[in-house]
């Protein structure tokens, strides 16, 4: 039986309750959440939008595919924004349709449970401890021509870690080579 209730992880409340302590007592390393706090920038960019706060925000990201298109110089059907990483996955998924993907574990459960709902055989690639959990180049040969995507958290979601530059690289390049539509998170 599971402790929590939620696969996804960030509910304080819950595992605070279950552990019998205060929530104060708990570092939550389950989210992607600045531990120094809001910037600054942020607060001074929410405090002068105060009054535009009861406007629902454009629900096709239209001004927001616009800039970043601009800023990344890509076409802007490049760009998906969405509500969250998970409502992102979630609709990667349901629109490549793959028939086999691969993910990296341990990692964010939401690329399994994404890819389960679409009805996808999962693949996954573990991590493991004697490589101090990072990505080691082992994941190339592991990539072959029956694949129909590589999700890949960066940084990866528990560890944190980032794939070395160059091994990156090779595996987005292995990937085109075998047309593997590769997904970073």
């Amino acid at each position: 039986m599971a402790l929590f209730n939620s696969a996804h992880g960030g509910n304080i409340r819950e595992a605070a309750t279950v552990l019998g302590i205060s929530p104060d007592q708990l570092l939550d390393f389950s989210a992607n959440i600045n531990p120094l706090g809001m910037p600054v920038s942020v607060k001074r960019a929410l405090i002068d939008n105060l009054d535009c706060i009861e406007r629902y925000p454009d629900a096709d990201y239209f001004h927001l595919h616009q800039a970043l298109a601009r800023h990344h110089q890509v076409p802007a059907s490049w760009i998906l924004a969405g509500n969250g990483e998970t409502e992102s996955i979630f609709t990667v998924a349901s629109g490549l349709k793959p028939r086999r993907a691969m993910i990296v574990t341990p990692g964010f459960a939401e690329y399994g449970r994404a890819l389960a709902q679409s009805g996808c055989e999962i693949r996954r690639w573990s991590l493991r401890e004697a490589d101090g959990w990072q990505l080691t180049d082992a994941i190339l040969e592991a990539l072959t021509p029956d694949l129909d995507c590589l999700f890949l958290c960066t940084p990866n979601n528990p560890t944190g870690l980032l794939p070395e530059r160059p091994l990156l690289q090779a595996i987005a390049d292995r990937c085109k080579s075998l047309n593997i539509n590769l997904i970073l998170g």
